[in-house]
């Protein structure tokens, strides 16, 4: 599971969606309350599981090949696509503009 960068406590669900709508501004840590961001390589590994969410999608719009088995797969993908998603997360101290630099 993710932990703070800085004082290394694993962060909760909450924090953790959090973190990944507000990876621009940081998200403050519950216990030692600096502000952490999620690190470039992070968003990055992120892209791969959400562009297979979106090809289930448009492959099952286009030839399903019955509605409750793509139903099915699709859940089940995008489920694991979220859980792969939080465990992955990488917290950083350093905001996104001078990660860059």
């Amino acid at each position: 599971m993710t932990k703070c960068a800085s004082c290394n406590k694993q962060w909760t669900g909450m924090l953790l969606f959090k973190a990944h709508f507000a990876s621009e501004n940081g998200v403050e840590c519950d216990y030692c309350h600096e502000k952490q961001y999620v690190s470039e390589k992070s968003k990055k590994r992120m892209i791969i599981p959400l562009l297979l969410v979106t090809a289930m999608l448009m492959i099952g719009l286009f030839a399903p090949p019955s509605v409750t088995q793509y139903f099915w797969v699709y859940i089940t993908i995008t489920a694991v696509t979220i859980i792969f998603m939080y465990v992955s997360l990488e917290l950083t101290n350093v905001p996104p503009d001078k990660e860059r630099k």
